[in-house]
């Protein structure tokens, strides 16, 4: 599995890195700013995003990759709370 990991909190991506456990490894690639270039030209099984990257949010992200008329899977997160998330969705329509 070749996934890409977009966040910029270092110790999320040691955790997702190492959640996977002992069996095979997907193979990850991280990056923070330049994460949506890498997305755009390269082929990925699924892109775990960060909601709330800093600069270029993890919403615009993904607008951008639906744009261009990628359609790989995207999973977002967020250690935002639930109130943070939902204003930042509604603001966006």
């Amino acid at each position: 599995m070749h996934l890409l990991l977009i966040e910029d909190n270092p110790d999320l991506v040691e955790n997702i890195s190492d959640f996977s456990g002992p069996r095979p490894q997907p193979r990850f690639r991280v990056q923070r700013l330049r994460g949506l270039g890498f997305a755009l030209e390269n082929d990925y099984d699924a892109v775990i995003l960060d909601l709330m990257l800093p600069g270029l949010d993890g919403l615009e992200v993904c607008a951008r990759l639906r744009a261009a008329n990628r359609t790989v899977p995207v999973l977002m997160l967020t250690a935002a709370t639930a109130w943070t998330t939902s204003s930042r969705l509604r603001q966006r329509r």
